[in-house]
Order: C-alpha cells, then sequence, then structure tokens
C-alpha cells in the first residue's frame, strides 16, 4: 500500500506516515470525551453520530484521493479518527450488555 500511495501523492515516507499518525492522535484523546457522552446521551444516538461522522470522513478521505489531494486526504483521516475508537466503546458495550 506504501509504495502506490508514493508514487500516487509524490510524497515522502514522512508524508505518508502523517496519513497514520493524523488517524491516530484524535483517536486517543476522544476515548474518554466518546464515553462521558455514551453515558449522558445513550448507546444508540451516540452510536449513530459517531459513524456519521466516521462515514464522512471516509467520503472525505475517498474524494482526496479521486482528486489527488494531500491536504484533503489528512482532514478526512483527522475526521474519521475523531470518532474511531469511540465506535470500538460502543461495540464493547454492546457485547457487555448482550452476554
Amino acid at each position: 500500500m506504501q509504495t502506490p500511495l508514493l508514487e500516487y501523492f509524490s510524497i515522502e515516507n514522512l508524508q505518508f506516515n502523517m496519513i497514520f499518525t493524523l488517524y491516530n492522535i484524535p483517536a486517543i484523546f476522544t476515548l474518554i470525551l466518546g464515553g462521558m457522552l455514551i453515558d449522558r446521551f445513550g448507546i444508540r444516538v451516540m452510536q449513530v453520530i459517531f459513524l456519521t461522522i466516521g462515514i464522512s470522513g471516509k467520503v472525505v478521505s475517498s474524494i482526496a484521493i479521486a482528486n489527488k489531494s494531500f491536504g484533503m486526504l489528512l482532514g478526512g483521516r483527522v475526521i474519521a479518527g475523531l470518532t474511531s475508537e469511540c465506535v470500538y466503546i460502543g461495540n464493547a458495550y454492546y457485547v457487555s450488555r448482550w452476554f
């Protein structure tokens, strides 16, 4: 995956690594906030919001790839990263309630 993206966007290894870094940094900081939001507003409402934001980030990333816009790709990764771990918290909640 690395070589095609490096060639497609004409980027260096550092910029390639930013794609993953900018996804994971927001995910780290939104874990606690996501849990608090789930407790306050409920699991169903927040899962829909988290998934909607995550999907919109993926759509932005897809549009960026189609337009060869590296900056837009990074923005889409940040948007997707904001809620990625929050979705896992919600999934863990559902599994714990099921069993």
